[in-house]
């Protein structure tokens, strides 16, 4: 293509050597450069270069918590039930997992500093935390344990549900324990808790909170 560069008309034929309007001497126009693909290029060239920098940066981290989260000093994980939790306390077995689990002994227990303190079977309003205590007979992974803490005469409640814990044995794992917090004050009068073992009532513990 050539243009004029006088009156700045074009024109498409090459073999035109002067401008039909003035007579001026026509001069080739280069072809604009593209320069959009480059731009574009260099975009998905950094967009890729940034993915991998993020992949490698989780990577790291990932395998940097792996680390820290194995290995034969680490802790149980407590499950937390807000406010209340179903915690275990793991116990070498002394003998092979057996066909079956029962529960050898519940009781509850006062707090003590958020761990289980003694054992107990009335409590003041004020004791906001109360603990109930399952030892089984064996340790097997997979034993289901659900405790139903229910106001049986209390607070003008009556046979009444207040709170459902449920936790899911691991290995090693004979003694279990959940908590339950309330906010305020007990509600004076008789509380029991059932538990459960794999989907069954098996024990019931009954308990006072008076003054």
């Amino acid at each position: 293509m050539k243009s004029c560069p006088i009156c700045n008309r074009t024109y498409t034929d090459e073999t035109l050597r002067f401008c039909l309007e003035d007579g001026t001497p026509l001069v080739s126009q280069k072809p604009k450069r593209k320069v959009w693909p480059w731009v574009l290029g260099g975009l998905v060239l950094l967009l890729v270069l940034g993915v991998g920098s993020v992949v490698a940066i989780v990577w790291v981290i990932t395998l940097s918590s792996n680390e820290n989260s194995s290995g034969p000093g680490t802790n149980n994980t407590r499950p937390v039930a807000s406010p209340s939790r179903a915690v275990a306390n793991q116990t070498p077995a002394s003998t092979p997992a057996a066909t079956s689990v029962e529960i050898k002994n519940v009781y509850m227990a006062r707090d003590k500093g958020g761990e289980v303190g003694d054992e107990a079977d009335s409590f003041s309003p004020s004791e906001r935390i109360v603990h109930c205590v399952v030892e089984l007979s064996d340790a097997r992974v997979g034993t289901a344990l659900k405790w139903d803490w229910i106001a049986v005469d209390a607070g003008g409640m009556k046979d009444h549900l207040i709170k459902e814990l449920q936790y899911t044995t691991k290995a090693q794992e004979t003694k279990v324990h959940a908590d339950l917090t309330l906010q305020q004050d007990w509600p004076e009068g008789d509380w029991k808790v059932d538990v459960y073992l794999n989907g069954q009532l098996a024990r019931s513990v009954a308990y006072k909170v008076e003054q």
